[in-house]
This record gives structure tokens, C-alpha cells and sequence, in this order.
């Protein structure tokens, strides 16, 4: 690739022309030959595999158990294909428009409107994770504190004040405006989920080789819509990763296609792959306990179980340092959508007095939050986080809401959209563009079908519980 006059007759130093004979051109930031590009195909697949596998692997074995485990592990893979398809499409708008960022594609695509929608439907799916997290959070120092602490099975209510206590202890990390002394969190996250699984296939394992399994009391495929449909935005939440695709790819050495569709199939497959095998096992060893499956299947194991209790305290460890890299975003992402609101309020006073021509601000450089908002943002969305998740049922509720709306939302319909009109001169016989064709219909049709479902679950539930 060689650098190019940019359109219009400006020159760019990030503008490169890959199709000579079309005049097809692509931005690059950095440039493709920028010494900023220092991460290898595998460094980037083990990002984006750090950002896939977190907590929510624990709710893997209760989406098979809704849907069976063939029909559970075909949802897996389709996922994996259309998570797959939307990460290149994202990249592939993000060269051809010179966008950096997820909410920038949006605003290149069709304006700040959707900018602004975009970045709303971005703090909901973090907030949702964080509230999910705080679940987590409960279930597991609750266990861990009924066996080694109290010696007694606890209330909702002490499980509570223990999941406050224990964020509290970490609260001063949720105010912090850097993480760089997290950074190394997410490879602590992979080795406790290897714990998880290690103790997962050990005890399925052990089930299987009882003299009591029968295989043909296994639940291969459901017998209704319903309960795959409801497990199905689960799965779609645990195969989001396209909000850090596009800076991933950024640090990408020789960011060619060839080596970016590596990266994300052997990223996306990989993990898929894993999901499926945990799925299977936990489902197994749990399927015939009184109560079924759990959403988190932690649930499903004795409290003096040594290998998962080492397991519990390891997940734990990851999700409380994962707890302040997810308050992070959320807030900055939160201010920075307050900014663009006011601009955009002020933008005809700014546009009237502005001289033609002027030199726009160098902005490259994100400013801190000032204090008081910082910490008024920071304590409002704990006290919101908290407030939720004590009022839910289980994580999974939490998870399927945020699946069933804005998961799939970021995850197939918005990189759908934008990328047939960023697209748009492409013929109409192009394979992406008819896959994004494709794909948006079906996944239109999930956010309708999956939402209407998951609101109507959580009504019934609420319900239930009030009558109770």
C-alpha cells in the first residue's frame, strides 16, 4: 500500500489506496506502517478473548439447559458466525468512513442523532454488565461467607449486606479515572476461569462415570419456543466484544484483511468452542438437582465443594477488580454523551458566531472528568447498580434483558445498518452486503421477539413475587 492524495485533493498521511485500478481508498489510524502498531495477531486474539470470557461464562450451562443441548449448541455457533461477520463489517467501516470508535461509525453512517443513540445503548449494556456483576458478586462472597465466615446459610438480606460490604472494600478503585494498574486483571480473569473449568469437567466427569447417569434423560433439544428463545440473548451477551474490536484493531501490526479475519474467527470460534463444552458439563453434573440448572451454576455446587469453592474465590477476586473497568467507560461515556447533548443544543449559536474557516480544538486527547460530577456520576450509578441488582431475581434476568435489547442491537443490528450505508455504492450482489441484508432482517426480528419475551418474564416474575 502506498500513501495517496486523500479525496477532494486533501492529503492525509492515514489515507491509503488498496485498489488502484477502482480508486478505492481506506483511512488508517494509526497509519498501517505507524510504530504505534506494536500488537501481534496473537496479543490481539488474547484481548478480545479476555474481553469475551468473564463472568458470564457462569451462565452458560443454564442457556443449555433451556435449550437443550444440540439446539443450545447450534445458538452458540450462530452466534459465533454473526458476532464473527459484524466485527469485520464494524473494521470495515471504521477504514472506509476514518471513524476510531464504535459511536463515531454510528455518526458517520446517518449523524449525531444516531451518534447519541448509540452511545446511550453503550452505557445501558455496560451499566447492565456492571449490575450483573453485582449479582455475581452477592451469589458468590454470600456462598463463601456462609461456609468459612458465619458457618450458617444465609438470608437475601445478610447476602446483600456481604455483597456491599465487599464492593465497599473495593470502592476506591471505582473512583479512580485511570485504570492502568488493572491491566493485568484480565489475564488473572482467564487463569480463574480456567480454575472454574477445570472443577466444571472434573465434576461432570465424575457424574458421568456414576453408576446412575443415563444419557437418555438428557435434554437434547426443547420442546418449546420459548425457552430457547429466552436462553438465546444470554448466549448473544457473551459474545460481545464489538465495542473493543475497533481499538483492538487500531494497535494491530500489518492491520491487512487477511490477518484481521484471523484475529476474529480464531477469537470468536475458539471461544465458542469453549462456551459449548462448558455449557455441556455444567448442564450435565447439574440437570437432575431438585431446583435444575441455576442461572449462575456456582449455585448448583456444595459450599464445602474445595475445588469450586477455590474456583468461587478465584472468579470473585476477577470480578471485583472487573467491577471499576466497567464503572470506568460507563461513566466517561456518560459524560462525554452529556457534552455532545449540550453541543448539539448550543450548535446554531456556536455555527452563527463561529468564523468561517476556523481551526477546530485538538481534542485528541481525552480531559479528565472534573470532581464534583465525577463523583456524583460514580455514586449514582453504584446506588442505581445496587438498587437493581438486590431487586432482580437472578443474574440471569439481568443478562437476558441486556441480550434481548441492547446486545443485540450493538451486536447485529447498528453494525448491519451502518455498514450498508457507509457501503452503500457497493453492488448489490456483493456476499457483505447481502449477509448484512440477511442478518439485519433476522436480527430485527430477535430484538422484537426476544424484548416483548424478556420484558413479559420480568412482569411475571415481579408479579409472583409480590403475590408471594
Amino acid at each position: 500500500m502506498t500513501t495517496t492524495p486523500g479525496v477532494l485533493g486533501l492529503k492525509s498521511p492515514n489515507l491509503f489506496q488498496y485498489e488502484a485500478e477502482k480508486k478505492s481508498y481506506e483511512f488508517f489510524y494509526p497509519s498501517p506502517h505507524s510504530s504505534a502498531r506494536q500488537a501481534t495477531a496473537k496479543s490481539s486474539i488474547m484481548n478480545l478473548v479476555t474481553t469475551l470470557i468473564g463472568g458470564g461464562v457462569l451462565l452458560l450451562p443454564y442457556t443449555i439447559a433451556r435449550s437443550g443441548i444440540v439446539l443450545g449448541c447450534i445458538l452458540m455457533f450462530c452466534c459465533a458466525m454473526g458476532s464473527s461477520f459484524t466485527s469485520y463489517i464494524l473494521v470495515s467501516c471504521s477504514r472506509r468512513s476514518g471513524a476510531q470508535s464504535y459511536e463515531e461509525i454510528a455518526k458517520n453512517a446517518f449523524g449525531k442523532r444516531m451518534q447519541i443513540f448509540t452511545m446511550v445503548l453503550l452505557i445501558l449494556l455496560i451499566f447492565l454488565a456492571f449490575v450483573g456483576y453485582v449479582i455475581l458478586v452477592r451469589d458468590i462472597a454470600g456462598s463463601l461467607a456462609s461456609q468459612f465466615i458465619f458457618g450458617r446459610a444465609l438470608s437475601v438480606h445478610d447476602e446483600n449486606l456481604v455483597a456491599m460490604a465487599l464492593i465497599g472494600l473495593v470502592s476506591p478503585l471505582l473512583f479512580l479515572q485511570s485504570m492502568n494498574a488493572l491491566r493485568y486483571t484480565s489475564i488473572l480473569g482467564l487463569c480463574t476461569v480456567g480454575v472454574f473449568a477445570i472443577g466444571i469437567f472434573f465434576r461432570a466427569i465424575q457424574k458421568i462415570n456414576g453408576p446412575t447417569f443415563d444419557a437418555s434423560t438428557l435434554k437434547y433439544a426443547a420442546d418449546n419456543v420459548e425457552d430457547p428463545m429466552y436462553a438465546l440473548p444470554i448466549i448473544i451477551s457473551s459474545f460481545l466484544c464489538h465495542f473493543n474490536v475497533i481499538p483492538v484493531y487500531h494497535e494491530l501490526h500489518k492491520p491487512t484483511r487477511r490477518r484481521l479475519k484471523r484475529v476474529v474467527v480464531t477469537t470468536v470460534f475458539s471461544t465458542s468452542f469453549f462456551y459449548m463444552v462448558i455449557g455441556t458439563l455444567g448442564y450435565i453434573y447439574a440437570y437432575e438437582q431438585p431446583l435444575g440448572v441455576q442461572g449462575d451454576i456456582l449455585n448448583n455446587f456444595d459450599r464445602d465443594d474445595t475445588v469450586m469453592n477455590i474456583g468461587r474465590c478465584g472468579i470473585l477476586t476477577t470480578i471485583c477488580f472487573s467491577l471499576p473497568l466497567l464503572i470506568l467507560p460507563c461513566r466517561r461515556t456518560l459524560y462525554r454523551l452529556i457534552q455532545v447533548v449540550r453541543e448539539s443544543w448550543s450548535a446554531v449559536e456556536h455555527n452563527e458566531n463561529q468564523p468561517l474557516l476556523a481551526t477546530p480544538a485538538d481534542d485528541s486527547t481525552e480531559k479528565p472528568i472534573p470532581l464534583v460530577p465525577h463523583v456524583v456520576m460514580t455514586l449514582v450509578l453504584l446506588a442505581m447498580a445496587f438498587y437493581l441488582a438486590f431487586s432482580l431475581p437472578g443474574v440471569a434476568v439481568v443478562w437476558n434483558i441486556m441480550g434481548s435489547t441492547v446486545g443485540i442491537l450493538i451486536s447485529y443490528v447498528l453494525p448491519s445498518v451502518c455498514y450498508l450505508r457507509i457501503r452503500r455504492e457497493k453492488p448489490n450482489s456483493d456476499w457483505r452486503k447481502i449477509g448484512a441484508w440477511v442478518l439485519l432482517a433476522i436480527s430485527g426480528s430477535l430484538f422484537l421477539y426476544c424484548s416483548a419475551l424478556a420484558f413479559y418474564k420480568m412482569g411475571s416474575m415481579a408479579v409472583a413475587a409480590i403475590a408471594a
